[in-house]
């Protein structure tokens, strides 16, 4: 995808190297890309802000492999930072990625304590 999203121009690679996330990322930007060229509220914006939130919520079911997957997830999840991302009870693989990346541990590995996590 290349392509205008809110005046910069973005460019992803759909070649076999890229990631579960950057490719899941890639769909992203095309339906943003799409809603913003709709009248707010219309069906066919309604539409695709359904298929939006079905990326976004699928985004963040996958393991981020790197720090370019963490910010992707987060940058899609957010809406380009205007909403807000779910805290650590309610999504705590993407947090348990943040602390791998944080205290460089080298993965990112769900469902596994990062051992500097504070257990309070």
């Amino acid at each position: 995808f290349s392509g205008d999203v809110d005046g910069v121009t973005a460019a992803v690679m759909t070649d076999r190297d890229d990631t579960p996330v950057m490719q899941w990322f890639g769909r992203w930007l095309e339906v943003t890309a799409r809603m913003r060229a709709l009248p707010a509220g219309s069906p066919a914006f309604d539409g695709l802000l359904d298929e939006q939130t079905s990326i976004e919520d699928s985004l963040l079911t996958l393991p981020a492999e790197n720090a370019r997957d963490f910010v992707a997830k987060v940058y899609a999840y957010t809406n380009r930072g205007e909403g807000g991302l779910p805290s650590h009870n309610e999504l705590p693989a993407l947090w348990a990625e943040a602390r791998a990346l944080v205290f460089h541990t080298g993965c990112i590995v769900h469902a596994q304590a990062h051992p500097q996590e504070d257990r309070t």
